[in-house]
C-alpha cells in the first residue's frame, strides 16, 4: 500500500509475512500513524539515515553501493527478525525506497527460514511489491549468502571467496553499464558484449529499462535471461554470406518500431559490432528519413572507436537504394498508423512527433544523457523512476492491506 503523509513524502509498504514481516521505505518507518495501524513493534532500517530509536531498532548503516557489503550483516539481521516474530512482535524492514537493501535483507530472512532459492525469493518478493529490485552486487552476496548456509563471518570460506572476486565482478558490470551506447536516447540501445552471467545480464538488462531485445548472430542465446523470451527478436546470419543480413532487416526494424511505439526499450545485441551497427542504422534510416551517412555519423558518435570494414560501408550504402528504403518506410508506416490508432485517446489527445513518427508517446521512463554512455549517476535515477513506477498510485485516500503471500 502508500500513502502521502502530513509531510508530503509517500509511505509505501507491504505485507510480505502475514502479521509479522513488512517491507518499505524510509517515510513509512518514520510515520508513527501509519506504524501503529498496523501494530509494527520492532524497525530494521537497512541505510544511515534513520538512527535508531532504541532495543527494538536495529540499524544496518549500509549505502545502495554495489561495492558495499551487506553480506556480513545477514546474520545479525535475519536474528533480529526472528527474535521479533517469536515474541509475537511485528518487523518493518525498510531502507530508503524499500527497493534494494531492505528487500535483500527480508530475502535472506525468507531464505533461511523458507529455504527458498535466490530467483524464487526475489520472483515472490516482485509479485507483491514491483519495484523490487537489488543492486547487481546485493545479488550475489545473496547468492553467497547460501553458500555460506545462511551464516555468513568474515572467516566463512565462501564469505572470503565472495570477498577476494567481489570488487572485480562489480567493476566488470558497472563497465558493462558504462559501454551501452544510446542509439536514441531513452529508447534504442546497442552492445557488443553481452555478460556470460545470466544474473549479471539480468541486472543490466533491468537496470536500463530493457523491454525488448534484438539479438544477431553471432550471439550465446543461453546468456539472455528466460524472461526475455517472448520479446526477443532473434537474426541468424549465415557467415558464408554475411549480405543476408540485409534480408531480415525490415522484419527487425518492425520490431523495433512496434516496441517503441509501445513505449519500450530496446537493446540491439550482436557480438559482431559491425552487425548490430548497421540494425541500428537501418532503424534511423527508416524512421527518421535519413541517408546511410547520416545514421552512420549518429552511431560513430555514441560508439567513437567504431571503425567499420568496408565491406560493411558497401553494405550499408545498399540501405539507400530506392526500393529497399521503400521496403524499409513500408513496414514502419504501417506499424505507426496501428500504433497510434491504439494509444492516442480522450485522456490523450496530444500527439508527438518522434523519430519521424507521429505517436502519443508519454514521456520516457528513464532519462539519459544523449551526450554519452550511461553514467551511475543517470543509472540510479533510472532505478528511482523503476520505483516510482511501481508504486500504484501517489495518493490513497483510503488504505487497503493486500493479504500476504506467506503466512
Amino acid at each position: 500500500m502508500a500513502i502521502t503523509n502530513r509531510n508530503g513524502a509517500e509511505a509505501s509498504i507491504t505485507d510480505v509475512v502475514d502479521g509479522q514481516l513488512y517491507l518499505g521505505n524510509l517515510a513509512a518507518a518514520k510515520d508513527p500513524i501509519l506504524l501503529a495501524s498496523l501494530g509494527i513493534t520492532h524497525i530494521l532500517s537497512v541505510c544511515p539515515d534513520y538512527p535508531s530509536t532504541g532495543a527494538n531498532h536495529h540499524v544496518i548503516a549500509v549505502d545502495d553501493n554495489e561495492y558495499e557489503d551487506i553480506l556480513v550483516h545477514l546474520g545479525k539481521a535475519c536474528a533480529f527478525v526472528q527474535d521479533a516474530v517469536d515474541a509475537n512482535g511485528r518487523v518493518l524492514v525498510h531502507c530508503v525506497m524499500g527497493v534494494s537493501r531492505s528487500v535483500t535483507v527480508v530475502a535472506a530472512y525468507l531464505m533461511k527460514t523458507r529455504k527458498m532459492g535466490v530467483q524464487e525469493v526475489l520472483c515472490l518478493l516482485k509479485q507483491r511489491r514491483p519495484q523490487v529490485h537489488p543492486n547487481y552486487g546485493f545479488i550475489k552476496q545473496l547468492e553467497s549468502f547460501e553458500k555460506c548456509k545462511y551464516g555468513p563471518t568474515p572467516v566463512h570460506p565462501a564469505y572470503r571467496s565472495w570477498k577476494r572476486k567481489h570488487v572485480q565482478d562489480v567493476t566488470c558490470y558497472l563497465n558493462r553499464l558504462e559501454d551501452i551506447a544510446a542509439i536514441v536516447p531513452d529508447r534504442l540501445m546497442l552492445m557488443s558484449e553481452f555478460p556470460e552471467d545470466r544474473q549479471q545480464g539480468h541486472s543490466l538488462l533491468m537496470n536500463i529499462g530493457i523491454t525488448h531485445l534484438v539479438t544477431l548472430s553471432p550471439v550465446d542465446m543461453s546468456c539472455v535471461p528466460c524472461e526475455y523470451g517472448k520479446t526477443t527478436h532473434h537474426v541468424e546470419v549465415s557467415e558464408q554470406d554475411p549480405d543476408s543480413v540485409l534480408d531480415f532487416l525490415p522484419d527487425a526494424v518492425g520490431f523495433m518500431a512496434r516496441a517503441i511505439a509501445q513505449d519500450g526499450r530496446v537493446l540491439i545485441f550482436s557480438e559482431n559490432e559491425p552487425r548490430a551497427c548497421i540494425a541500428a542504422c537501418a532503424y534511423l534510416i527508416a524512421t527518421r528519413k535519413i541517408s546511410s551517412s547520416e545514421a552512420l555519423s549518429i552511431i560513430e558518435k555514441e560508439l567513437l572507436l567504431f571503425s567499420p570494414p568496408q565491406n560493411w560501408l558497401e553494405r550499408l550504402k545498399k540501405l539507400d537504394e530506392k526500393s529497399y528504403r521503400e521496403t524499409l518506410e513500408h513496414g514502419i508506416t504501417t506499424i505507426m498508423t496501428t500504433a497510434t490508432d491504439h494509444m492516442i485517446s480522450p485522456d490523450n489527445a496530444s500527439v508527438t512527433v518522434y523519430d519521424g513518427a507521429s505517436l502519443a508517446i508519454p514521456p520516457p521512463l528513464h532519462k539519459v544523457n544523449p551526450e554519452k554512455h550511461f553514467a551511475m549517476d543517470e543509472v540510479k535515477d533510472a532505478l528511482i523512476s523503476i520505483q516510482e513506477k511501481g508504486i500504484e498510485s501517489p495518493v490513497f485516500t483510503s488504505v487497503n492491506i493486500v493479504p500476504a503471500v506467506l503466512s
